[in-house]
């Protein structure tokens, strides 16, 4: 029996009869025989022999207008082929396929960070290690480089409007699109710092839910990349919105015995303050925490301890 033809059908009743030919061929695209049938009866294909042609020519079957329903496995198959592999021309004439980069030519490049950890909770956030017992104590701007090195225990900090660290070529980009040039000047730019604060995104509780996701999970992908990259503790920073959206920012976090937290624009209102002490609350319960580093920018650190001890925790 040799397929003749495959037509569409549109009835249920009508039995689906499959060529040994068809078997064979589907083999190299299908690892399991009963994916092979059930992707054949999905499409209600139905294989005749050559000498029922005029049968299907006694139901209407037209070859101009179902010649693009013929053999639709064999189309499907190479397309499948092209879409995974490409075909390169040997030095003796012959061709061969290579597997193409499907992470790079689909976007997701992040996947190689991803893929080292795993993740949790309803939106599957990247989960975070944290566990030091030496923590910095000098952090310098992000946006300036010669403070980097200051102290044997300097670390960096992204407090900065986001576009000098989140711009057109930015960390988080050169990640996803896996901008070799980009990273590598990423690399250089951060060699042998010792200590790095995950970038602060800016997060509103006037923003789409969404948008606040994105840039949580943008900062995720960063600290990845710094701890995985980089071989250099990475210490998360604390974000939130609202007190409702501490069980999302905090997720991802329970391995962590050090994270960060900024007391930019929580120094001014009763309201921001409250907020911040009720984050710190909400850490130290959920988190097995040992230290909170935190920062501001501050001339001295009793600048900063008067600030964080004084104005939120005991305000």
């Amino acid at each position: 029996m040799i397929v003749g033809a495959i037509k569409a059908v549109q009835s249920p009743d009508i039995p689906i009869h499959i060529s040994h030919h068809i078997i064979m061929d589907l083999s190299g695209f299908f690892k399991r025989e009963h994916q092979i049938w059930r992707f054949v009866y999905s499409l209600r294909i139905v294989t005749v022999p050559r000498k029922s042609l005029s049968v299907l020519a006694a139901e209407g079957f037209s070859w101009r207008r179902d010649l693009i329903t013929l053999c639709p496995v064999l189309r499907e198959r190479r397309s499948f082929m092209r879409n995974v592999s490409k075909k390169i021309l040997r030095e003796d004439g012959s061709f061969s396929r290579c597997k193409k980069d499907l992470r790079r030519l689909l976007n997701l490049n992040y996947l190689s960070l991803t893929n080292k950890t795993y993740t949790i909770g309803e939106y599957d956030l990247p989960v975070l290690y944290c566990k030091t017992d030496i923590v910095p104590d000098y952090l310098a701007l992000y946006n300036q480089p010669g403070n980097y090195h200051k102290t044997a225990l300097t670390g960096v900090c992204f407090y900065t409007y986001d576009p000098v660290f989140d711009g057109l070529h930015g960390l988080f980009n050169a990640i996803y699109y896996d901008d070799r040039n980009l990273l590598a000047f990423y690399k250089e730019r951060f060699k042998d710092v010792k200590f790095l604060i995950s970038p602060d995104y800016s997060q509103f509780g006037d923003l789409q839910k969404v948008e606040n996701l994105i840039r949580l999970w943008k900062a995720r992908i960063v600290t990845l990349w710094f701890i995985l990259e980089l071989n250099t503790i990475a210490i998360p920073s604390a974000t939130y919105i609202s007190q409702d959206s501490f069980p999302l920012f905090f997720c991802g976090l329970e391995k962590c015995e050090v994270i960060a937290f900024s007391t930019k624009g929580h120094v001014r209102y009763s309201a921001e303050r409250a907020l911040l002490k009720a984050a710190v609350k909400y850490a130290v319960d959920h988190l097995p925490l040992k230290t909170i580093v935190v920062y501001s920018v501050c001339g001295n650190d009793d600048t900063v301890l008067r600030g964080f001890l004084g104005r939120m925790l005991f305000s």
